[in-house]
């Protein structure tokens, strides 16, 4: 009993990050593999077990010590039967993620969204840990988010709530990977950031974004961006300014549909700071009814790449051990 532990995997496209919890939520360790994507579906289990046996010894803990797993995804997924519909990034189709985990493991197994187990890691461990409930967004490549209501993620019918990277602002916007126009992901996401970039070059040719990478189109991030800003480049900071707009506006359909006591963000975006935040904040509260505004705290997330990992961790916990 004493050695009863759950194991959290945030599992990515890169790299697997897999945390030992005990029952008090503690992580007790951690260890990162190489997902291993080039090869089979396999090559990848085969790099999670191997990972997490790795990880167990280092604690002089076995697998027999395991009382469940909790694996964060990317992708579209089916949690009741542990299905992974679509993982384009994994280049999985209709693969049962859990059942064959539990084969390998000889213990129960639960999938979680990746995007959910980052927005309920920053609701339980934190910047929402003081609130019963909270929506979050997660910036990265693509824009995912989250919706916890009274402490439960919510899902939806077919586990695809939370969508929010895909709310549509304006019909005649930018083309989104979704295959839609004017998502926020098209607006303010990395991919996003990068294509407005590349189309405004002609326009900026002297802005130091572009020299920062040899006007090499293809190496331009928003990390350049805020490089330009701190330099007080005006093209870089109306760059985030735009960024911050469409956040804002997302934020205001956020509050005036569901009246959260918190809004926040997470992700790489938000290491813009005050760039980003300000302009979100003054489209918020523009949009947004004003008494509703008032009663929401919107900001950045706390956890950074760990927010993965401590909230799927906190669904093991409470999964095997509540």
């Amino acid at each position: 009993m004493g050695n009863e532990v759950v194991i959290g995997i945030d599992l990515g496209g890169t790299n697997i990050v897999i945390g030992i919890f005990n029952r008090h939520g503690e992580l007790l360790g951690r260890h990162t593999s190489h997902t291993g994507v080039d090869g089979s579906s396999f090559t990848v289990i085969n790099n999670m077990v191997d990972g997490m046996q790795k990880c167990l010894q280092k604690h002089s803990l076995v697998l027999s010590d395991l009382v469940g797993v909790a694996v964060g995804s990317p992708g579209f997924l089916n949690r009741k039967e542990g299905m992974i519909y679509l993982a384009p990034n994994l280049k999985w189709r209709d693969f049962p993620l859990q059942k064959v985990l539990e084969e390998r493991l000889e213990c129960p197994v639960i999938l979680e969204n990746d995007a959910n187990a980052a927005i309920y890691g920053e609701f339980r461990k934190g910047c929402a840990r003081e609130f019963s409930s909270a929506i979050g967004f997660t910036l990265g490549t693509g824009i995912g988010g989250g919706i916890v209501i009274e402490n439960r993620l919510v899902h939806g019918c077919f586990d695809m709530a939370g969508e929010l990277g895909h709310m549509t602002l304006d019909p005649q916007g930018p083309l989104c990977g979704c295959g839609n126009h004017g998502c926020l992901e098209a607006f303010a996401s990395a991919s996003g950031v990068k294509k407005y970039l590349q189309e405004q070059y002609p326009h900026y040719k002297d802005s130091l974004i572009y020299s920062l990478v040899d006007d090499n189109l293809d190496k331009v991030s928003p990390v350049d961006v805020y490089q330009a800003a701190l330099q007080n480049d005006s093209f870089a900071v109306s760059v985030f300014q735009r960024v911050g707009k469409y956040l804002g506006i997302a934020a205001a359909n956020i509050i005036n549909i569901f009246n959260p006591p918190v809004v926040f963000f997470n992700g790489g975006m938000t290491n813009a700071g005050d760039y980003i935040m300000n302009p979100l904040l003054a489209e918020s509260q523009q949009r947004t009814i004003t008494a509703s505004y008032e009663k929401t705290t919107i900001r950045f997330g706390e956890l950074g790449s760990d927010a993965g990992l401590m909230g799927i961790g906190a669904l093991a916990v409470e999964a095997f051990f509540c």
